[in-house]
């Protein structure tokens, strides 16, 4: 399955009835009642700005007057390195500047990312941080990311199969291509779990195969965020994308 079969058939089922963007002279506007927090009337385009763990770059934002009270916060949540202080649990707390910021404005907020895109990480979100967020913001909670299963999924198979092109038919043996994922380059780390996550699996032979794995990884990723996630697909070089 590619992408391109993947929004036929997510359109087919009504997951790709997004609203369309209309066009005026403030901008774009788009009917998304997800993307508004619930104190706001009416829906209107939001956009997210970027908010790292220093803060600093929301603060430079504010002070030169870029923030509008229909803008959101995307927080930056990466695979890279080891500090944990960079991450959701510690830049997102509760009595936190991230917290406070998110409490005044009750703004669209969305975690970046959860995996995807990326090498995976392994990280423990905290559940009940995920559920205060959730209560405070309604709607308004867009979760965290799970970026382009479809694409990353067909990455992670053809990783295996290329470390042993046994597993093109035969389930994933540990042993044999532990370590050849070393995480240290772009073909030596995997996108959707660790090597031991894909102990016992077989490479998905048809389409139904490849939905079933599809399917498997976003759910087995946005339980990790407590199940408040949104998705991101791209097709054909981004000329055709659709969010969840």
């Amino acid at each position: 399955m590619n992408r391109r079969h993947f929004l036929k058939t997510a359109a087919a089922t009504g997951l790709a009835g997004l609203v369309p963007i209309r066009r005026n002279r403030g901008g774009c506007e788009a009917a998304s009642q997800s993307a508004s927090a619930p104190s706001r009337t009416g829906s209107r385009f939001c956009f997210l700005h970027t908010y790292e763990a220093t803060g600093r770059y929301w603060k430079g934002l504010e002070k030169s007057g870029l923030l509008r009270p229909t803008n959101g916060v995307r927080l930056v949540h990466s695979p890279f390195g080891d500090d944990n202080a960079l991450r959701f649990n510690a830049v997102a707390r509760v009595g936190g500047e991230l917290h406070g910021i998110l409490s005044r404005r009750k703004c669209p907020f969305v975690i970046d990312r959860v995996a995807g895109g990326s090498p995976y990480h392994v990280y423990a979100f905290d559940q009940k941080l995920i559920v205060e967020y959730a209560a405070m913001l309604g709607t308004g909670f867009l979760g965290g990311q799970v970026h382009e299963t479809v694409c990353n999924t067909h990455n992670d198979w053809e990783r295996i199969v290329k470390a042993d092109k046994r597993f093109a038919t035969e389930p994933v043996r540990l042993e044999s291509i532990r370590s050849q994922f070393t995480w240290d380059s772009a073909q030596r780390w995997l996108e959707y779990g660790t090597v031991d996550d894909y102990a016992g699996r077989a490479y998905p032979v048809d389409h139904a195969a490849w939905w079933n794995e599809i399917e498997r990884n976003a759910r087995r990723q946005a339980a990790r965020f407590g199940s408040h996630f949104c998705y991101a697909e791209g097709s054909h070089w981004g000329r055709l994308a659709w969010h969840i």
